[in-house]
């Protein structure tokens, strides 16, 4: 089988260990620069290509508009049962799209609008979720929702915003049990 690995670099640990796994299992693996693809989406059966040529015939592709005003920053609200508890704007390292903070982005404490804050509780709750990281983008139509965690990292916003977000949630876990118990009478 032919392997396509997407990725910057081939010497990256996870890149590395998935063509050395292809290869072990006789098959040709090639790691392919994601940054140097584009894809044709003009037609009815879309294409991705790599240096002029078809690399992909019938590929799924997932299309997301630019949010130019963003200026490649995010949005993290951390959602504890119905409010926000701590929120950070992440800001993405130069030449990168994505603020991911692992990947080199930047993260500052943020207040937000109350159309933000309620945008981020409804999103959760939406998915029926009492704690969730919802990443949103500032747009010149609002607030945009463009991925809810139900498992969010503590140490980037506990980092940037010096809340403590786990014990914030710990304390709502004891409020929710505290609820569900009998009074104790005498």
């Amino acid at each position: 089988m032919k392997i396509g690995i997407l990725s910057r670099r081939g010497s990256l640990y996870s890149t590395a260990r998935l063509r050395q796994a292809a290869l072990d299992r006789g098959h040709e693996a090639v790691v392919v620069d994601y940054l140097r693809c584009y894809m044709n989406i003009t037609s009815r059966r879309p294409k991705v290509l790599y240096a002029g040529k078809p690399l992909l015939f019938d590929a799924n592709i997932l299309v997301q508009q630019f949010i130019r005003e963003a200026g490649g920053a995010d949005i993290r609200a951390f959602v504890v049962g119905r409010r926000v508890v701590a929120a950070m704007k992440r800001q993405a390292a130069a030449g990168e799209f994505r603020s991911n903070l692992h990947r080199g982005g930047k993260a500052k404490q943020i207040k937000l609008t109350p159309e933000e804050r309620k945008t981020a509780v409804k999103a959760a709750h939406t998915l029926g979720l009492q704690v969730a990281g919802v990443d949103m983008l500032r747009s010149a139509h609002g607030p945009l929702v463009i991925e809810v965690n139900a498992s969010p990292g503590l140490e980037g916003i506990e980092k940037a915003t010096g809340v403590d977000v786990a014990g914030t949630v710990i304390e709502f876990l004891e409020r929710r049990v505290a609820r569900r118990l009998p009074r104790e009478t005498g």
